[in-house]
This record gives structure tokens, sequence and C-alpha cells, in this order.
């Protein structure tokens, strides 16, 4: 065994991060891919937003509101978390885009109207009447159920 200066264990241990910091060939590839994809996309959405942009048919507030869709199409979007529920004896690891929570977090979200229904039923009266109108529900004794009209 050779005796071994702190310096050079600082040298290598330098020289390890630099190779660790660089990317793998692959995904360097993969990311050029994706690149080029989302350019082609954006090139033709030019050319689209051109072609609407010289029409003088259409008016200017028209013009702006479509080539506004086209490239809100257009843009990569990203994608949402998803959220896990912890059960018993059920192993799931929080990865990227997945997140870890327990009965008790959606639970409590529940209740304070945090899912897409208590959003949509937050501002309209519950129990109130009904769709059908006043006077329009089910009523009693009137031919309908088991016993239909023999019962008073």
């Amino acid at each position: 065994m050779k005796p071994v200066i702190k310096e050079e264990i600082d040298a290598m241990r330098a020289q390890f991060k630099e190779i660790d910091a660089r990317p793998a060939k692959k995904v360097a590839q993969a990311k050029a891919r994706k690149k080029r994809v989302v350019y082609r996309q954006l090139e033709k959405v030019r050319k689209k937003a051109n072609s609407i942009s010289d029409q003088t048919k259409i008016l200017d507030h028209s013009k702006s509101k479509m080539i506004e869709q086209l490239y809100k199409k257009a843009t990569p979007k990203k994608p949402k978390k998803e959220y896990v529920v912890a059960k018993k004896g059920v192993q799931v690891k929080a990865r990227k885009g997945k997140v870890l929570v327990d009965r008790q977090m959606t639970k409590d979200a529940r209740k304070h109207g945090m899912n897409k229904w208590g959003k949509e039923t937050k501002g309209k009266q519950k129990g109130k009447g009904s769709a059908k109108g006043p006077g329009k529900g089910k009523e009693k004794g009137k031919g309908k159920g088991k016993w239909g009209s023999k019962m008073k």
C-alpha cells in the first residue's frame, strides 16, 4: 500500500464528481429528440399563424384569438402530480410526479371542499327545492308504490 496524500484524494473526488455531473449519452440524445419534436411543432404553428395573419377578411381581434389558441395547443404541458393514498401492507414509493398521502389527508381535503366536486357545488344551494320544481316530486298514495291507492 502506498501512502496517499489528502490532496490526491480531494483531486480524485473532484474528478469523479465531474464525471458524475456529465449527462449520459442516451439521456442527451433523448433530450435532443424532444427538442427537435417541439421545434417542428412550433414551426408548423408559426406557418399557420402567418397564414392567418395574412388573411384580410378576418378581424384583427379574431385573428389574435385564433393565433393564441394555436400556440396554446402547441406548447408542451407539464404532467400533473398523481396522489397515491398510502394503505397498510401496500408499498408504494413516492417518485417523480407522485405524492404519497395518507387517508386522513384525503378526508380533510374532502371536508374542506378541495376536491373537484366540492368546487362545483360551492356557490349552489344544497337541499333547497328540487330540479323538477315545487309540487312535482313524489307524492304519497297516488297509485304509486307497492300498495297503490288502497292505503288511505
